[in-house]
């Protein structure tokens, strides 16, 4: 295979002007819109306290600048606190969609097989997530590697205006680093990740990350934002009680006032937290309402077991909390 840096000239590579082997591979009908993400759906009706997180981030992809200019966002905050989440509601936003004619989510703690390349399994999700059949994929990166994979996907996306997401990054390999850096013009493609993602179109990437220097080295620090714990606790409780009746579950008991005191005490704004105490307390619910049918307690022991389970619950789920952050 010739160096595909031969394909370069004055540091930036022309559009017009590229051709290389791989070029009769990436026909027209070897492509297709893929529809499906690489995450589960989410209902924004279902999130809550990110409202003007949201509106802030939406303007500032769609609206804030050049149509044609290049954006890298890194969103840094602890486990648990919705970076996903965000990211997914983002996607979901009309104006984002219409704005971005392709669109690849790419989940970076998913590790590949032993035995196979993180780096090359990557971008090889990503031209499929982009439509590129998988033959084809295959075919490139048998005979040309990730040199050869990397260019097919700068091919796919360039003249485009394309919104990349990056989740949960935590690896601060120099290959995922300086995402706004084009392919100079002594570089090989397999350098970087960034020579892949064109620039000049009204590109965007978008860096979810719990580790703030991994989202530097990728976006830059002036683009790094923190996403910090819910401040509106109401939030938290809402979350909280969408995971217990999920599935229709009652839950109802006389001190729901104190129960909700404690939840938003102990999840510290973090709704992960909230979520993962409403599915535990759901399936609890269930067995302490198996009693219920069979008669054996009061209403008031009833009550009072469910509180004592749901306080003994709280403090348990606190220690553990505390161990994820500290």
């Amino acid at each position: 295979m010739e160096r595909l840096k031969n394909h370069t000239e004055s540091n930036e590579v022309r559009m017009g002007n590229v051709s290389s082997p791989l070029d009769g591979l990436l026909t027209s009908s070897d492509v297709k819109e893929n529809p499906n993400w690489s995450y589960r759906s989410i209902d924004p009706s279902k999130v809550y306290g990110f409202g003007d997180e949201i509106m802030s981030l939406e303007g500032m992809l769609v609206r804030d600048g050049s149509n044609d200019k290049f954006k890298a966002v890194g969103i840094v905050g602890m486990i648990g606190t919705g970076k996903t989440t965000l990211c997914q509601v983002l996607l979901t936003r009309l104006e984002v969609r219409n704005h971005f004619v392709l669109r690849i989510w790419v989940s970076l703690s998913v590790k590949p097989n032993r035995g196979l390349d993180q780096k090359i399994e990557t971008v090889r999700r990503m031209l499929q997530s982009l439509g590129v059949k998988e033959g084809i994929v295959s075919s490139v990166s048998e005979k040309h590697g990730l040199s050869g994979l990397l260019y097919a996907l700068y091919v796919r996306l360039r003249g485009k205006r394309y919104l990349i997401v990056f989740d949960d990054v935590c690896d601060g390999d120099e290959w995922y680093g300086q995402l706004n850096s084009s392919l100079p013009h002594n570089g090989k493609w397999k350098e970087r990740l960034a020579y892949a993602v064109p620039k000049g179109c009204g590109g965007t990437v978008i860096v979810t990350s719990r580790n703030k220097e991994f989202a530097k080295k990728m976006v830059g620090e002036e683009n790094v934002h923190y996403h910090p714990p819910l401040s509106d606790s109401e939030s938290c409780w809402s979350i909280f009680m969408d995971s217990i009746q999920q599935d229709e579950t009652p839950f109802n008991f006389m001190n729901m006032d104190g129960l909700k005191n404690e939840i938003m005490q102990a999840c510290g704004g973090v709704p992960l937290a909230a979520k993962v105490m409403g599915q535990i307390v759901n399936e609890n619910i269930v067995k302490l309402e198996r009693n219920k049918k069979l008669g054996r307690k009061s209403r008031e022991n009833r009550e009072r077991e469910k509180l004592d389970f749901c306080i003994s619950f709280i403090s348990a789920i606190s220690i553990q909390l505390m161990s994820w952050y500290l």
